[in-house]
């Protein structure tokens, strides 16, 4: 009874042995494939906010090149304000100023008024200025 008692023992043992060895086999493989996992993360992470800043950056470049077009647009309409208002002073006094303009004169200098305000609001209007 001894002889089985001890063997058992040593069975036991060595089942708790094989037990432990497998769970520590199965854990540290477990353990090096989490950590590989979570050094992915974080490499997805960096990249991730590399873009986002690279996106952040992009718009602030755009919104300060749209900013200074609106500011040029407002200082150039304030401009030609200030030159139209010399010009209808200066043409006021001017003996022919009762002159009649013909319709097709009037009408042209119109057209090419409105042809360079349209064409300032682009950057590429597809067409020569003249």
């Amino acid at each position: 009874m001894k002889l089985k008692h001890l063997v058992l023992i040593v069975i036991f043992i060595l089942s708790m042995v094989g037990g432990l060895g497998y769970s520590a086999f199965h854990y540290h493989g477990q353990s090096v494939k989490d950590k590989q996992d979570l050094e992915q993360a974080k490499r997805d992470v960096a990249s991730a906010e590399k873009m986002i800043g690279n996106v952040i950056n992009a718009m602030n470049l755009f919104n300060d090149i749209a900013r200074a077009n609106e500011d040029a647009k407002q200082k150039n309409a304030s401009d030609s304000e200030q030159v139209r208002v010399v010009y209808k002073t200066i043409l006021a006094k001017s003996p022919c100023a009762a002159d009649v303009v013909d319709r097709d004169v009037a009408d042209g200098l119109h057209n090419r008024a409105n042809k360079i305000r349209s064409g300032s609001s682009s950057t590429n209007p597809g067409q020569p200025d003249r």
